[in-house]
């Protein structure tokens, strides 16, 4: 009874506009057996010696709960949803942060969106990890700041999006000031001293039980840096969502490219401190399978390998993900997963770092 009231309530036209609330409630307890660089929204297991070593933690939040707004009159459309994970706040006090924020005009198959959403490049995410996505460990993409036109009609979907670069990475290297041969802030975020918007695009296809596409990014910053001042950051990469059966999907992604770390490649580091923009390659496999209808049960990996010739001493080499993911949909509305991830990271002439990371969450969708 409760949830057909809630949607009648959160439904209302405004003129030609219909307007709908969605959201969910959600809540995740975390164990990990060693210290990530950050135990709710981890990227990464830092060198495990000395104090780090084995250093157990517990963590338990609401911050992916999230709310949000559709509203479409049909020639327009748009979007408004914000959840709670947005950086080292008070656990009791904690800060909103925009996912989707967008308006679009829709003519047929045609759609031209500005705002912020998901990058165009590398579209798929893997189940596991609800609060970074195995980003910087293999998955490339998250949302930014856009104007995108795209185009869907039978088997073919492409889009094409002018972005904001460093929204992600938010990169200022200025001038060593300090005397200590490292760059330092000068209040002029890289991507926004370039003075043009980076570039993303993708061409895909849709047949039957099949869909999967080609896309690639390219961006500018500019920084004081020894090697040179202006540096353009390149990707591509493939997806693929296999669906042969409803009890059994497949779906992945791969990359390469340099400078990734505004796109969450290179285990988050673009250029290192001298200049040399850091080389990488990666991706992400799932196989997700349903013993029951409402069971859902998802092994995957996931490898970022920067290339070590780009890389200085105490860089991270390489981060590997095996992870297990339980999903049971208790009713429509009510969710319980349980997920187990492996996590392992490289460093340059320092000891590996090594996590076994698990994960209970339960989520109400009204």
């Amino acid at each position: 009874m409760l949830s057909p009231l809630l949607a009648a309530l959160a439904t209302a036209e405004v003129g030609p506009t219909r307007v709908s609330a969605y959201g969910a409630l959600r809540v995740d307890a975390i164990v990990d057996d060693s210290r990530t660089d950050s135990i709710q929204k981890p990227f990464y297991v830092p060198s495990e010696s000395g104090a780090a070593a084995d250093d157990a933690g517990f963590s338990l939040h609401p911050r992916l709960s999230r709310l949000g707004l559709d509203a479409d009159s049909g020639a327009l459309s748009g979007k408004l949803e914000v959840d709670f994970q947005n950086g080292p706040s008070s656990e009791s006090r904690q800060m909103l942060r925009i996912r989707h924020a967008w308006l679009a005009a829709n003519a047929g198959p045609l759609r031209v969106l500005a705002g912020q959403t998901w990058d165009v490049v590398a579209p798929l995410f893997p189940t596991a990890n609800g609060d970074t996505l195995m980003w910087n460990a293999g998955n490339l993409g998250d949302r930014r700041p856009q104007a995108r036109a795209s185009f869907a009609r039978g088997w073919l979907e492409a889009a094409i999006a002018a972005t904001m670069t460093g929204a992600v990475e938010g990169r200022d290297f200025g001038p060593d000031t300090n005397g200590d041969g490292a760059p330092d802030p000068d209040g002029f975020p890289d991507g926004q001293d370039a003075a043009v918007p980076g570039g993303q695009a993708r061409v895909g296809v849709r047949w039957r039980w099949i869909s999967g596409g080609v896309s690639g990014a390219m961006a500018w910053q500019e920084a004081a840096l020894p090697k040179r001042e202006r540096f353009r950051s390149q990707a591509v990469a493939i997806d693929l969502e296999v669906k042969p059966h409803w009890r059994v999907a497949l779906r992945g992604e791969a990359f390469a490219g340099r400078d990734l770390a505004d796109l969450r490649g290179g285990i988050g580091q673009g250029i290192a401190a001298d200049g040399t923009m850091v080389r990488a390659a990666g991706g992400w496999a799932e196989i997700a399978v349903r013993p029951l209808r409402a069971w859902a049960v998802v092994p995957g990996i996931s490898i970022d390998d920067p290339k070590n010739a780009d890389l200085a001493t105490g860089m991270r080499a390489r981060n590997r993900t095996a992870s297990l993911a339980n999903v049971v949909e208790l009713d429509a509305h009510l969710k319980v997963g349980a997920e187990y991830v492996r996590w392992t990271t490289d460093h340059v002439d320092l000891p590996r770092g090594t996590d076994n990371r698990a994960n209970l969450w339960v989520s109400y969708a009204p």
